[in-house]
């Protein structure tokens, strides 16, 4: 996706600035995104655990959708 002609877009976080032309930041970038898909990963991966051990003790109770 081309930018919008005259306008050169950052991104910005609570680390520092970025600008996407750039190698390196394009770099880090993409660091940054694929260690955020990790940890939703395993934070799923660790919910999910919870829920078996929670049936395992017998402690795990749902209700059934109404309709």
């Amino acid at each position: 996706m081309l930018p919008l002609a005259g306008t050169d877009p950052l991104i910005v976080d609570e680390d520092g600035i970025y600008d996407p032309r750039h190698p390196n930041d394009r770099l880090l970038l993409g660091m940054k995104g694929t260690l955020s898909e990790m940890e939703l990963s395993v934070l799923r991966q660790r919910s999910h655990e919870a829920l078996r051990q929670k049936a395992r003790r017998g402690e795990l109770f749902m209700t059934v959708a109404i309709g």
